[in-house]
């Protein structure tokens, strides 16, 4: 037997006890509950001044329901109105009436008070709050009851007067109960720096006095614990909701156990703060030297370097911890301790008798706290914020201490709360380099703001266009000297922005979790607890490990019972409405020759691999080979539960399936003929369809799937051969190879949501084999997109409540008419377009409808049935419930009122038979666009998007659908030729064109033209937009002119990057070309070439026969 190693984990604290004059030893005051933090301005108020006599009632009242505004009084002696809004929405809606015509100002109904500080009597003892301004942090916030910090430690005295009324559950490692209570004082003592109830006119002041504070005990009352219970700890609070875990612990010895529960925390969207220790030595002290860990340091009340504190190359950030020779120094850090006389008997290392309820001590353990708390205050202003963004944000905004810049000593010096609360409040940071060239390639930049980032890219402008190497800026220092990189330096490492769903995605992981944390106490049925119950659901991997592979049984069973072609048709047709990729899609959609209702469309499916040309490319063998590994080891994997289902494929069932979808797969129209809108149209009635497929049961493929009567009496089959080619398959291929396939499909739709060796199975071949992506997402950014699957629009409800403001929907309002007025113009002056069509073609512009931000009316989930315990039962249930709504609309009349994309999406599209174009919330923010921004910008950017998708209208496909969204050419044969002779020139422009992140695959001009047309139409329609919108007179900004910081408005939407494989992949099935040939389409434009006075021979140059203008 292997000896088993016990790591031990001791205290980072030193004991050292001060009585306060001012606190009663033994404090009996009854316990309070966190007081609320006092509002900056009266919730669901505004005040509102009218010019006088510029509007009348009724122009009011219109006004102000635009906005969803009710006057609720005048204010004495003036002509101020209080208007009631929706709570939440106070600063948006008062920017936005600020900005109308007739109204003098609006703005919130701010609060004033006289200036104090917290009323704890041992309040003036916390000098540590001085060194760090928390006072003046504390009128920006005083912390969130929705964040909580885990305190994994000695317990905590839970009957405490300034802790019991902010403890939520806790758990004890120690003892296994539900009862943490604190035997040794430690515990509690730092739960107090952390939050402590404030401002209740006993005790002390914490940190993050609105946060709460979960008890988690792993020590003994000797102040030790067990790696086994430390890790523990750590992974019950992150299933518990914390977003902060506090180690005020340690040892001299790693643990694999416990770097591996840190990371599960990190993946989760957790901070973790540790100590550093009190050695007064660089050897690294775990878990603060373990990966995904803030470490900190402490300083004394002189803000130096507390002699016993650790120091070394793990080294992050500092905090006060004291520093005390004597018992009850006032030096020390002063806190709760608890209120009962058994942990007093505890044996105390420095002699000193304990007092109870408050004292001192020092120590790293008293400085990681504070870090804990400020992380919870800029959690309370920003919940959008990752971890790793508060941790940049926490060392950006540090006091530099010691050698300037980062140490060993204090890391990046130490916490400064009021300017990391001032950081996490802006909204959008302010970066303004003042780059001065002495000459010699070297230049100096000063930065008028920082921000949560890690790192920035910066260029040399050496006059002819941003062509140095870029130089990476890390850290808060306002100014320092820029050198060139050496040659071959790797620019393409970094991005300048994250992506915009990247930013959204904190922000819905936020709502969900919020959601999460009160599906308990949430209505059964109701919206929350949907969401709540569903994320639950995929975030439990205890009850799914539990379950295995049994949730599967039933389903095999099903297939072991499929005895003949009927019965593959309805299995697959019964998988299908549960989620599993089927043999023939349904989707309901309008009708392209009547578009007033609706219609099912029949779409070519069957295949596991991206397209038909996976199954037989040369460039696609390895990928092949991975796939048949793939297929068998999910049927291995399976082996209880198909044993279990008494399902038995045979030999070399992998290779058969392998084989059956490359019959399949030959039946398969490629992507280019498939996106033709013409020859995907086909409208069979009943007879014709079973007429067109012998042997194919129709009726056995509705009753799969529970269609309605009659959903089948009409449908369009986008690709005929394809139905045909099924249905021979299905009279001539053995049915124990269709077994064989309906099985796998079920593995490998299902495998994500399994145990662990299935999603590791799923990833490395979906993920790392054809995409290159080296990891699996974080769970938790997969339960959020599981959520938004199933039950999108509730998330989007509360996406629109926090994070929608008016102002910017009425900017795109804007954007639009400027960009359909430049559209009109540019369509009016097209030399190649005749009379007849052009006047087409201008009907069917005024007809488009655009709709912003999010539906007017959500959907209605009544019919989803939610259980947190069953993550499978929840896709199937779910999926079955949206297709029923689906398919129930069959044949009935258009919702033009319907969104086909949820508000969070960061994304926009154009729908040709409803002539629609679509911006949903999430799209109306940086980098396509931003409220605040420049008109360049926000032109260059969103605008040539909205252009982008007026331009889909007119695209190789959608010019051939009319205004009423009908498929009927409405073009000269003409003007059609001359259409066409531009897009084949467009085709030719991008055939063979590389990608960087592709070296030697080229792009297939054919099947990106549609998305190029719309990008060519994009960037050319919407600068004619900026143009008329700025009357032609815009200003030089920094040295740019309008045209010119259009056109890096538009370049930087399309920064971007790839991996090989991914990239690869895209090339063969996406539609849309790689993101740096969307960029560099501008060298189509003679206004970039002016700009930019682009030159032959410059890479971006185009010979002026060779650049394309369609529109």
């Amino acid at each position: 037997m292997k000896a088993v190693r016990v790591v031990r984990i001791l205290l980072c604290a030193v004991l050292g006890l001060v009585l306060l004059p001012a606190l009663p030893g033994h404090p009996t005051a009854a316990a309070e509950g966190p007081p609320q933090p006092a509002p900056r301005f009266a919730p669901g108020e505004i005040l509102v001044a009218f010019e006088p006599g510029a509007m009348t009632a009724q122009s009011t009242q219109a006004l102000l329901d635009r906005y969803t505004a009710t006057p609720i009084r005048a204010l004495y002696g003036s002509a101020v109105q209080v208007v009631q809004v929706p709570e939440g929405r106070e600063l948006a809606i008062s920017r936005a009436l600020d900005a109308e015509a007739g109204i003098r100002y609006a703005e919130p109904n701010y609060v004033y008070s006289i200036q104090g500080v917290p009323n704890d009597p041992g309040f003036s003892g916390q000098w540590a709050y001085t060194n760090i301004r928390a006072a003046a942090a504390w009128d920006i916030t005083t912390g969130s009851s929705t964040v909580v910090i885990a305190v994994v430690d000695t317990g905590v005295d839970t009957g405490h007067p300034d802790l019991a009324s902010k403890l939520v559950s806790g758990w004890d490692f120690v003892s296994n109960d539900p009862l943490p209570n604190d035997e040794n004082g430690h515990g509690t003592h730092v739960a107090g720096i952390a939050a402590a109830i404030t401002n209740n006119g006993i005790g002390v002041a914490g940190m993050a006095w609105g946060a709460r504070i979960m008890p988690v005990r792993a020590l003994n009352a000797a102040g030790e614990g067990y790696a086994s219970q430390v890790a523990s700890a750590i992974d019950w609070a992150r299933n518990s909701g914390a977003k902060i875990i506090n180690l005020s612990l340690g040892g001299p010895d790693g643990a694999a156990t416990l770097q591996d529960a840190i990371t599960r925390a990190h993946n989760a969207g957790i901070l973790v703060v540790a100590a550093m220790g009190n050695g007064g030595t660089a050897t690294p002290y775990y878990p603060a030297a373990n990966a995904h860990v803030m470490a900190v340091a402490a300083t004394d009340q002189n803000d130096v370097r507390a002699s016993y504190s650790n120091y070394g190359t793990h080294s992050d950030i500092a905090a006060p911890g004291g520093q005390m020779q004597l018992c009850h120094q006032a030096t020390g850090i002063l806190s709760t301790l608890p209120t009962y006389d058994a942990w007093l008997t505890v044996p105390n290392p420095t002699g000193c008798t304990y007092y109870k309820g408050y004292d001192t001590m020092k120590g790293t353990s008293q400085a990681t706290p504070f870090v804990s708390g400020l992380a919870a205050l800029m959690w309370s202003v920003d919940p959008t914020l990752t971890p790793d963004q508060v941790q940049q944000a926490i060392q950006n905004t540090a006091t530099d201490l010691g050698t300037a810049g980062w140490d060993e000593l204090y890391g990046h010096g130490r916490i400064d709360a009021l300017a990391a609360l001032d950081l996490a409040r802006r909204a959008t940071p302010e970066i303004s380099p003042i780059a001065n060239s002495d000459g010699n390639g070297d230049y100096v930049v000063e930065w008028t703001g920082v921000s949560y980032a890690t790192s920035y890219e910066l260029q040399e402008d050496d006059n002819s266009g941003f062509t140095s190497p870029t130089t990476v800026y890390n850290g808060a220092a306002r100014q320092f000297t820029v050198t060139n990189k050496p040659d071959g330096y790797d620019d393409d490492d970094r991005e300048l922005l994250e992506s915009a769903a990247a930013q959204t995605a904190p922000v819905l992981h936020a709502l969900i979790e919020e959601s999460a944390a009160a599906a308990a106490e949430a209505e059964p049925g109701s919206a929350e607890r949907k969401v709540g119950d569903l994320y639950a659901s995929f975030m439990d991997t205890d009850r799914i490990a539990e379950l295995g592979s049994a949730p599967l049984v039933e389903d095999l069973r099903s297939i072991a019972a499929v005895g003949d072609p009927t019965g593959v048709v309805r299995e697959s047709a019964r998988l299908q409405r549960a989620g599993v990729d089927p043999l023939v899609h349904l989707f309901v959609t309008a009708d392209a020759g009547n578009p007033e209702v609706y219609i099912g469309y029949l779409h070519q499916g069957g295949l596991g691999l991206p397209d038909e040309a996976y199954y037989t490319d040369e460039e696609h063998e390895a990928a092949r080979e991975a796939y048949v590994a793939y297929l068998q080891t999910l049927l291995d994997l399976a082996g209880p539960a198909l044993a279990e289902a008494g399902l038995d494929l045979g030999e070399d069932a992998a290779q058969r399936v392998f084989d059956l979808e490359t019959r399949i797969a030959a039946g398969h129209w490629d992507r280019v003929t498939a996106r033709d809108a013409v020859k995907s149209y086909t409208r069979w009635s009943r007879a014709e369809l079973t007429e067109g497929t012998p042997g194919w049961d129709w009726a056995a493929y509705a009753e799969g799937l529970a269609l309605p009567d009659g959903a089948l009496d009409h449908v369009i089959a986008r690709q005929p051969d394809f139905l045909a080619a099924a249905a021979e398959a299905l009279r001539e291929v053995p049915v124990a190879d269709w077994r064989a396939w309906l099985t796998v499909r079920l593995l490998d739709s299902s495998a994500p949501y399994l145990t662990d060796d299935f999603v590791e199975a799923s990833f490395d071949f979906h993920g790392r084999t054809l995409t290159g992506t080296p990891e699996n997402k974080d769970r938790w950014r997969r339960g959020v997109a599981l959520v938004e699957g199933l039950i999108g629009e509730e998330v989007g409800k509360l996406y629109v409540e926090r994070h929608y403001p008016p102002e910017a929907g009425e900017r795109m309002a804007e954007l639009i008419d400027n960009l359909m007025a430049a559209f009109r113009a540019r369509i009016s002056e097209l030399e190649w377009m005749g009379e007849e069509t052009r006047a087409k073609a201008l009907e069917k512009l005024a007809a488009f409808r655009p709709k912003i931000g999010h539906p007017s009316r959500w959907r209605d989930y009544s019919a989803y049935s939610v259980d947190a315990t069953d993550l499978l039962g929840n896709i199937r249930r779910g999926s079955a419930v949206e297709l029923d709504y689906q398919v129930g609309r069959i044949g009935g009349p258009i919702d033009r009122e319907e969104w086909m994309m949820t508000p969070q999406t960061v994304n926009a599209y154009y729908h040709p038979m409803l002539n629609e174009i679509v911006f949903p919330a999430a799209i109306l923010q940086p980098p396509f666009f931003d409220v605040e921004a420049d008109d360049a910008v926000n032109y260059g950017g969103i605008g040539a998007v909205i252009a982008h998708e007026v331009g889909h209208g007119f695209d190789d496909q959608g010019s051939r659908y009319a205004g009423d969204g009908s498929l009927r050419d409405w073009w000269t044969e003409q003007d059609r030729a001359a259409f066409d002779e531009r897009a084949q020139r467009l085709i030719a422009q991008f055939d063979g064109l590389e990608s960087r992140n592709a070296p030697g695959a080229t792009v297939n001009g054919g099947l990106t033209v549609g998305e190029n047309i719309g990008d060519l139409c994009g960037l050319a329609v919407s600068l004619h937009a900026y143009r008329l919108a700025s009357d032609g007179t815009a200003p030089e900004i920094d040295g740019w002119t309008g045209d010119q910081r259009f056109f890096l408005g538009y370049a930087q939407v399309w920064q971007g990057k790839a991996r090989e494989e991914e990239a690869r992949r895209l090339l063969a099935i996406d539609p849309h070309a790689p993101s740096d040939l969307r960029a560099n389409l501008a060298r189509n434009a003679d206004a970039f070439h002016e700009a930019f006075e682009v030159q032959e021979g410059d890479g971006m140059w185009l010979a002026p026969q060779d650049r394309v203008r369609i529109f």
